[in-house]
């Protein structure tokens, strides 16, 4: 009868013993988790600070330029940033607007009959006399998918005259997760706030433009911006998802949301990022 009770309480402890290992292993891979995308959603945002900075930079230092010697130029696209910009890999196109819309100079083009009177990233630049902001957008001269920034041109008098305008391939954030080593299985996601697919990992072309998950699963990320939840991803793999914002201009708006998608126990090196 003895032996039989201490091989009962053995066994209830053994069981007891195995659930809190599973429970403690769980917890230290969440916190480890959580601390890693914490970490990637961290370098996102300071990479594109960055990736802003040069935009800044590169569209003031034209702008300034067209204004002081733009007669100088047979066109504006001929000035000497150009150059510059042409070998960085990050800018898909660039080019000059009138105040109507009318685009007077593009990459590889001199002359154009596209307008882009209608973009609203082209009106506030005006309208502010500020750098601004396109949403995601596929780019009417590279067919490709871009978020595109716009800064003012001025007369002596600090009147607009024209815009300036580079778009931005985000493609450069494939190429970052591609070099993570990430483990087989995971999902990164980056939306706009509407829930549109910009950038997604493993990279495939078909997705981008969709729509990312079901309205109800994104009013959870819209409504807490920061959090966790499990659920179906694109690909019927069933993930838990930890997710958070991303800024892709220099104000405090939440321009876009990184989702990081791993299955159940995956294969972590806890120093990926």
């Amino acid at each position: 009868m003895k032996m039989r009770l201490k091989i009962r309480w053995w066994l209830v402890a053994s069981i007891f013993l195995f659930f809190v290992i599973s429970f403690l292993v769980g917890l230290f891979f969440s916190i480890q988790l959580d601390k890693n995308t914490n970490r990637l959603l961290t370098i996102v945002n300071c990479q594109q600070a960055d990736l802003v900075k040069d935009v800044k930079y590169f569209l003031m230092t034209w702008s300034k330029s067209i204004e002081q010697y733009g007669y100088l130029l047979t066109s504006p696209c001929d000035d000497q940033i150009i150059r510059i910009i042409d070998d960085d890999p990050r800018f898909t196109t660039y080019g000059v607007v009138t105040l109507d819309g009318n685009v007077v100079c593009t990459k590889n083009q001199q002359e154009t009959n596209v307008s882009l009177g209608d973009r609203s990233y082209i009106q506030q630049a005006i309208a502010t006399k500020q750098l601004s902001m396109s949403g995601f957008q596929i780019g009417r001269f590279t067919g490709k998918g871009v978020v595109a920034y716009a800064y003012p041109v001025f007369d002596n008098q600090g009147n607009v005259i024209k815009v300036v305008f580079l778009g931005v391939d985000l493609k450069w954030m494939n190429d970052f997760f591609e070099k993570l080593d990430l483990p087989k299985d995971s999902e990164l996601i980056l939306s706009d706030p509407q829930g549109v697919i910009e950038v997604y990992y493993p990279e495939t072309n078909e997705l981008i433009g969709e729509q990312m998950f079901n309205s109800k699963i994104f009013s959870i990320v819209l409504a807490q911006q920061e959090g966790k939840l499990r659920t179906k991803g694109i690909d019927g793999t069933r993930r838990k998802y930890i997710y958070g914002p991303i800024y892709l201009n220099d104000d405090e708006t939440v321009d876009a949301f990184l989702l990081f998608g791993l299955p159940r126990w995956p294969d972590v090196d806890y120093n990926l990022f």
